[in-house]
């Protein structure tokens, strides 16, 4: 359970003003649907009061209970105008319609009629600026919502109020190329429901933006109300050589559009002579990079055929999906063809509805900039069914927190809450009303930066287990933008292999992998976890020579890198010595030292592990002429540790990054006979330089002096290099509550 304290510190309290400012409108703090009622009709006064108790200043009136509800409208604009809400009618599109489900009334599937009749009552009252309807992506087809069909509704309400504005409400993954492409440029804006976390908000803004970059595919798409069998599919096919069977392997990036709890129907798979060699059931999340060993399947065969789609195992009534393959690369395997996207090569092996198109490499143009509004749950049983754990007042309070992060930062419209509860003493309702006031008092949340930190980590991952618990959370903080992963001291090679089964594993091989300075071929306590794990297999770039990489990578950046070291640095000193430009180009954060704090907490000072490993590459680095200097020494990450509900929080999520995390937890707390995986975390050193990355919240910060001595100790020395130094905490507990929040997911 989350504590109540959450709501006050889970995403800091920023001192940063929100945007938008000035002449713009300001920020949507709505709600939707959960009416009050009286009999068939709605409490119009008892919902406006309830309304603006909460703060809100936006409405989502559903037309769909009642045949009342059109006219109840009529009714409640000015209530709702003098209470200073805007109300959006909200449509039930043609799936929520018809004999087994009521239609919006009085004017039901003419959609054309809705949006003349929206925008003649728009007239009448100034404060219904759109309309939307619900579950659009699923229903747009030649027979329902055609391009042809929208630009005619969309058009008809315009012409009798050109400020009449529609968004479709959709899902995260349905924001992809073929939204961009075909239902983007007709629409106004989008509202977006249950985002899982930023990752989600991040993959979907490319799209609203037309500024998306996609490398070439096979995009396999099976119809809405449509029926199929047992057996029914669509499989690429295409037969290679074998030419290394002992190491044959085969990676792809993977993506469908359905995240619902609907299982045991479509499945995406890959096949080796016919038989499964992989699948994913496309039922939950799917948007990752997937890695297949192929060996067995290949073993004493000359050629094989290959074959990528998606099957049915049971037949579907009214069930679409829409699933993307790319990036496909073999190992051990000679393919006349690899691009999935050309029509040479391939062959389709096609049983039922299915259709395939083919998507060469493609980027937006900045043909649109779609304004988003974010739809959190609000309702207890919505929010466990979309985020798998028990829905509280706090956790809902912290999904609409994590929406207005990006509200205040002017990357989304708005937040509309799914159904909050609106009856008297509610905690859900309470809980949210406390964030709406706090925002719209500007105390909080700390605005997302306009544009992610670019970021590169060097690290010594595959010592400490703290190096893993840091990588998971820069891929959980959505301020920081990570172009790279560089590996240093010992046996780089080990530790660049952790890295890159890490990052596929959780869909980003868009990341860069560095193999550093090799110094000793000795492994360390993860060992287990990547024994069988193939760095050739990595569907990103690996750069063998890492010094040379970082250089390139900093140089090629238009804007300046935030460079986090949370190990030894000789990398980051060869690079100073070869290139001693790129300093200029840098921001630098490290995990180093020890000012006037030693281990756990001990008041005699200690020569830390990552400066004593290397002091003159650790002197070195810090005397360079960086843009900033930011160091986080014992005095602060030294402390960091999650016990109790906290950690169990980490330890017993369902969320892919925490599994990961748990998965390498376990393999090296074994190894070295660390901490009980079960009880405790270890000390989390280097979770504080990401966090520095970007924050400064929770910390103390120092300009001080540093000088590093030959023994490895880190002295406060006048006349030596200063250094931004967090020397203690302002609130600890704080942190790590925002770091389990980010890890968790919300």
């Amino acid at each position: 359970m989350l504590l109540v304290p959450l709501l006050t510190c889970l995403l800091g309290a920023g001192n940063l003003p929100v945007a938008p400012t000035g002449g713009a409108p300001p920020p949507i703090l709505g709600d939707y649907n959960s009416e009050l009622r009286r009999g068939d009709h709605v409490d119009g006064e008892a919902l406006a009061a309830r309304l603006s108790e909460l703060g809100a200043n936006t409405y989502y009136w559903l037309i769909w209970h009642s045949a009342n509800d059109w006219d109840d409208l009529q009714s409640f604009l000015p209530l709702a105008r003098q209470a200073g809400i805007q109300v959006w009618p909200y449509l039930v599109p043609p799936t929520e319609s018809g004999p087994d489900y009521p239609y919006s009334e009085p004017f039901k599937l003419d959609y054309v009629r809705w949006a003349e009749e929206i925008a003649r009552l728009s007239l009448k009252f100034d404060n219904l600026p759109g309309y939307v309807i619900d579950d659009f992506w699923a229903n747009v087809s030649p027979t329902r919502f055609s391009p042809e069909y929208i630009g005619k509704m969309v058009a008809a309400g315009k012409a009798i109020n050109p400020k009449l504005k529609f968004y479709p409400l959709m899902y995260y993954p349905e924001i992809g190329p073929r939204f961009a492409r075909t239902i983007a440029p007709l629409v106004d804006g989008v509202v977006a429901a249950y985002a899982r976390g930023p990752e989600d908000v991040e993959r979907a803004l490319p799209y609203l933006d037309d500024t998306y970059h996609l490398p070439p595919g096979a995009c396999f798409t099976y119809p809405w109300n449509a029926p199929s069998k047992p057996g029914d599919h669509l499989l690429l096919t295409q037969t290679c050589k074998v030419t290394d069977a002992a190491h044959a392997g085969a990676s792809f990036r993977v993506l469908d559009d359905f995240d619902g709890p609907t299982a045991g129907y479509h499945f995406l798979q890959l096949r080796v002579d016919g038989d499964v060699v992989w699948q994913e059931d496309a039922a939950g999340t799917d948007n990752a990079a997937v890695t297949v060993d192929l060996a067995k399947a290949v073993a004493g065969k000359a050629t094989v055929r290959l074959a990528l789609g998606v099957w049915d195992e049971k037949g579907v009534s009214n069930f679409g999906v829409t699933a993307s393959f790319a990036n496909l690369r073999l190992t051990g395997l000679e393919l006349p063809q690899p691009d999935l996207s050309a029509a040479d090569g391939w062959t389709e092996d096609k049983e039922g509805a299915f259709t395939l198109e083919r998507e060469p490499a493609v980027a937006g143009g900045a043909r649109h900039r779609l304004p988003l509004v974010m739809m959190p749950a609000g309702q207890r049983g919505e929010y466990a069914g979309r985020h798998g754990e028990e829905g509280t007042a706090e956790r809902i309070a912290a999904q609409v927190k994590l929406s207005l992060r990006y509200v205040a930062a002017g990357r989304a419209e708005g937040v509309v809450t799914y159904c909050l509860d609106k009856s008297p003493g509610n905690p859900d309702f309470d809980a949210v009303r406390q964030v709406y006031h706090d925002f719209a008092a500007r105390k909080e949340p700390r605005p997302m930066p306009d544009r992610p930190i670019p970021t590169i980590l060097d690290t010594d991952i595959g010592g400490d287990i703290d190096d893993t618990w840091a990588l998971a959370l820069l891929l959980r903080s959505p301020e920081l933008d990570l172009k790279m992963v560089s590996t240093d001291t010992g046996n780089t090679t080990y530790r660049a292999k952790i890295a890159a089964k890490l990052l596929q594993a959780a869909g980003r091989s868009d990341v860069d992998v560095a193999v550093g300075l090799h110094q000793s071929d000795a492994a360390g306590g993860q060992a287990e976890w990547v024994k069988d794990y193939d760095l050739a297999t990595y569907p990103g770039r690996v750069e063998q020579d890492g010094v040379a990489a970082l250089i390139r990578k900093i140089r090629e950046s238009p804007r300046p890198i935030t460079l986090i070291c949370i190990g030894a640095m000789p990398n980051i000193a060869a690079a100073l010595r070869q290139a001693p430009d790129i300093a200029g180009k840098c921001h630098f954060v490290g995990m180093h030292g020890s000012v006037r704090v030693g281990y756990d907490g001990s008041a005699k000072v200690s020569a830390e592990a990552n400066v004593v490993n290397d002091a003159s590459a650790c002197r070195a680095v810090f005397e360079a002429p960086w843009l900033s200097r930011t160091i986080t020494p014992l005095d602060t990450c030294g402390l960091v540790h999650l016990t109790g509900d906290l950690y169990q929080q980490v330890r017993q999520s369902q969320a892919l990054l925490p599994r990961l995390v748990m998965e390498n937890y376990e393999h090296w707390s074994k190894a070295v006979h660390g901490p009980d995986p079960a009880v405790q975390s270890s000390t989390l050193f280097d979770t504080v330089a990401v966090w520095l990355a970007f924050s400064r919240d929770f910390v103390t910060m120092e300009p001080l002096p540093i000088r590093v001595t030959n023994d490895g100790f880190t002295r406060i020395e006048e006349g030596a290099p200063r250094l931004d130094v967090a020397s203690g905490w302002t609130d600890q507990a704080a942190f790590e509550r925002e770091l389990v929040a980010r890890m968790v997911g919300r």
